[in-house]
């Protein structure tokens, strides 16, 4: 015989962005959707100074292109050989 009760789940819910490089929170667009944005986040291999740990970040639209406009080969010019 199996005996239940109510629980209460909290989750997780994201409300804001904010740009790692510019400081800005990304707008939000109704109903409440936050626009686009760029993530990246990386765990360190054994022996890196960083050793381990993770960093993460998030960039606005603004400031992913200027980052990208800045590399010699541009994230969107990639091609498999």
């Amino acid at each position: 015989m199996k005996s239940y009760e109510m629980v209460e789940v909290t989750q997780q819910r994201l409300v804001a962005v904010t740009c790692n490089l510019c400081g800005k929170t990304v707008p939000k667009t109704e109903p409440p959707y936050l626009d686009d944005w760029f993530a990246a986040e990386k765990t360190w291999g054994y022996g890196t100074v960083y050793d381990g740990e993770t960093h993460s970040f998030d960039l606005c639209l603004e400031c992913y292109q200027e980052l990208a406009g800045h590399m010699k080969i541009r994230p969107w010019e990639n091609e498999a050989e």
